[in-house]
């Protein structure tokens, strides 16, 4: 038994079409397949949840007003102290 890598497509009817790759025999072989989970409670996308995190985090007070380089002590060549 090995692993292989399936070339797949979800039609809109919700059905799966898988591709093998040409080395692949005929014959029964397993198939588990790895879906992500619905999101019921909410309906919006990635997208909009990252819109809304990164506003969050906008309206944050600073906590340091040191600049990045400083922060992580990096010298003026990229070189850390």
């Amino acid at each position: 038994m090995r692993a292989i890598k399936l070339y797949n497509h979800i039609e809109d009817d919700h059905t799966l079409r898988v591709g093998l790759p040409e080395d692949v025999e005929a014959g029964s072989a397993e198939v588990n397949v790895l879906v992500p989970e619905v999101r019921e409670q909410s309906r919006r996308s990635l997208v909009e949840d990252l819109d809304k995190i990164a506003l969050h985090c906008a309206g944050l007070p600073v906590q340091d007003s040191r600049m990045p380089n400083e922060i992580l002590e990096y010298d003026e060549h990229g070189l850390t102290r």
